[in-house]
């Protein structure tokens, strides 16, 4: 996780602060993670046949591989305008510009667990004054959008094809209400917050003074705000879906958009839900047994499965490792 821990520090407003850094255990974690899905792969392409996958993946062609980086593209600017769309609700006006380049230094962190380590956000987004405790309902706003509109491509893909993965969708219901539950500035939130600071007498913690606060920013997440985000969720997932359309068309594979969308959404449920780093293979292995189930060679689940992972997560990782340097590196001039 982020922290602000470093020798250098910056001058800002006639006082030093701390230049925020991310430690050394972060980077090596991160390999680690990463070193993990890169051996779940190989050995998904050793099972189904180096010859076989390669020979696939031969087939998809330059064109096509554009076409799905541009979907993941579309993806990700769908849930950028959702998060300045949210930053702007809780009375933030952060510059397009800069609120872009801080939303995919997040995507850097897609590998941690539940993608927890997006909320690095928040040491950037402190810059513009807004403070660390909202940055937290940005996350949990972001990530019950998204999984929301997972679940709507899920339930709407699955029970189209009338598949048995629908099952999983009442876990996803129970999730989402858990979140819900438990988000910053809900009554449950807030009186958790309140119970601690009552029982810690004589002492004064102002970061559980500033999370008390959150339950007058909740009331910002209005019903209308919530389902457009659910909504945009969906849109930007979707684009994922036929992002796996493209490659399985371009293999002559009988393979449909709500196939691509049922596939596209329940693998990332199933990541989501096992609450590892980066879904830990669950993702790769999930997509191609569903990609077999609906008939489609093993050989070739496997070369489409690893391809879409690699143009979103690995793309994601890429994007979001360039704007983290650029805002590191610019640290000195926040």
């Amino acid at each position: 996780m982020p922290s602000f821990t470093g020798p250098a520090s910056e001058v800002g407003q006639g006082r030093m602060r701390p230049v925020p850094t991310l430690p050394r255990r972060t980077w090596l974690a991160g390999a680690g993670v990463l070193m993990l899905l890169a051996g779940v792969a190989v050995a998904l392409v050793a099972w189904a046949g180096w010859e076989g996958v390669a020979s696939a993946v031969g087939r998809i062609g330059i064109p096509t591989l554009i076409g799905v980086l541009a979907t993941s593209l579309a993806c990700y600017g769908i849930r950028f305008l959702r998060w300045h769309r949210y930053t702007r609700a809780l009375g933030h006006d952060v510059p397009w510009p800069a609120n872009l380049r801080i939303f995919a230094s997040g995507l850097a962190m897609t590998w941690t667990p539940g993608k927890g380590g997006e909320l690095l956000r928040g040491m950037f987004l402190a810059r513009y004054g807004v403070p660390f405790s909202r940055s937290i309902q940005l996350f949990y706003w972001d990530r019950l959008a998204d999984l929301g509109g997972v679940l709507l491509l899920a339930l709407v893909s699955t029970m189209l094809l009338a598949s048995r993965h629908v099952v999983l969708v009442p876990v996803a219901l129970a999730l989402i209400a858990l979140l819900w539950l438990l988000r910053p500035g809900g009554a449950v939130f807030t009186n958790c917050v309140l119970w601690a600071r009552a029982r810690l007498p004589g002492r004064r913690f102002a970061w559980l003074d500033a999370l008390a606060r959150l339950g007058e920013d909740d009331a910002r997440f209005t019903a209308g705000l919530a389902a457009l985000g659910g909504l945009a969720g969906a849109a930007a997932y979707g684009m994922q879906g036929f992002g796996l359309l493209m490659i399985a068309r371009a293999l002559g594979l009988d393979f449909g958009l709500v196939q691509a969308l049922m596939v596209t959404s329940v693998s990332t449920l199933a990541g989501a839900a096992v609450l590892l780093p980066a879904g830990a293979g669950v993702v790769e292995t999930t997509s191609v047994g569903l990609l077999v189930a609906q008939g489609i060679p093993f050989p070739e689940a496997v070369a489409v499965g690893i391809v879409h992972r690699i143009a979103t997560f690995w793309f994601a990782m890429a994007l979001g490792g360039a704007a983290l340097a650029s805002l590191l590196i610019r640290r000195r001039d926040a």
